[in-house]
């Protein structure tokens, strides 16, 4: 399911730029999953580092190291340096940083977009890399990748607990699909997609989503089963008679319908047509007559009341 790009609603792979990159990256394992959370980021896009993991990935590349002695930092990621703690790390076997030059290096990443601290480690940076044998073209793609950490960068136990959160969230999605939408629609506002969206979704994944019913509709979505007796052997009169089973969905089949108010009322030619005992009775028109009030030419303002000498006697 992840491999098709159908995470309308997962945990933090439903974005355009998620759904794009699934059937590239094909993430089969946990740690797969984990790097695809994470390479979608400011870090890894402006370091250059997302299409040569791809190509690694997919076997159009060989698995290169800048050095031997960074074997140990890049080995699971195929040669690329991809979270934030294998950035730290390769300014302490690159670079030779102590520390507690690391971590003032940690914390000027955090705080990039507020004050320039990042560049003042630039120099030592590359310099240090170059003496150590490293390529300077190297040492500057590195730098510019701690830039794009400052601006949005993932460490790796960060992108470990959302891959748990997304790979939850999936499960449920595959096995459970009319309990995961009824979730989405009763926590609504949230996500990328509309209510509108999550329904349409929601029936292309075989879940029937109910109109509004007086008698059964609550104020949030709910689920139900359908009723077991088919119409053709039971009759019409006695499957309308019957009574609704409980809130509950199937837990082997997507039957459970969500209820909600995604749906419009019935129609004025519906409310027509329904059982007399549902309709609400018009009001009677008041009995009593009542002339008309009659002004006075040019003026707003009624005539005095005309009364006869009988009315006083």
């Amino acid at each position: 399911m992840m491999c098709r790009a159908d995470t309308v609603g997962v945990f933090q792979i439903e974005s355009r730029a998620q759904m794009s990159m699934l059937p590239r990256l094909q993430p089969r394992r946990f740690y797969e999953l984990t790097i695809e959370i994470a390479i979608v980021r400011p870090g890894p896009i402006e370091g250059g580092m997302v299409h040569p993991y791809l190509r690694r990935k997919q076997g159009l590349e060989p698995v290169t190291y800048p050095h031997e002695n960074l074997r140990p930092v890049l080995e699971r990621t195929l040669g690329v340096p991809i979270f934030q703690e294998q950035v730290i790390q390769l300014s302490m076997v690159a670079a030779g940083f102590s520390g507690g030059e690391a971590d003032e290096l940690r914390r000027a990443m955090a705080s990039w977009g507020k004050n320039g601290d990042l560049y003042k480690f630039r120099d030592k940076l590359i310099q240090g890399m170059q003496a150590n044998g490293y390529r300077a073209e190297f040492a500057e793609q590195l730098f510019n990748q701690m830039k794009g950490f400052g601006s949005y960068g993932f460490p790796e136990s960060h992108s470990a607990s959302f891959a748990l959160l997304a790979y939850f969230s999936a499960w449920v999605k595959h096995h459970h699909p009319a309990a995961f939408y009824c979730g989405l629609l009763n926590s609504q506002p949230m996500g990328f997609y509309a209510p509108a969206q999550l329904v349409y979704d929601a029936q292309r994944h075989n879940v029937k989503v109910l109109p509004i019913d007086v008698l059964y509709s609550h104020w949030h979505h709910s689920l139900e089963l359908q009723p077991p007796l088919p119409l053709a052997e039971e009759g019409a009169g006695e499957r309308e008679n019957q009574p609704r089973p409980n809130t509950q969905t199937r837990t082997h089949s997507p039957v459970g319908a969500a209820h909600g108010r995604d749906r419009c009322m019935p129609t004025s030619q519906e409310y027509k047509n329904a059982p007399k005992p549902y309709r609400t009775p018009r009001k009677q028109k008041a009995s009593l007559s009542r002339p008309p009030l009659r002004r006075h030419p040019g003026t707003n303002r009624n005539p005095p009341p005309q009364c006869s000498a009988s009315a006083y006697a």
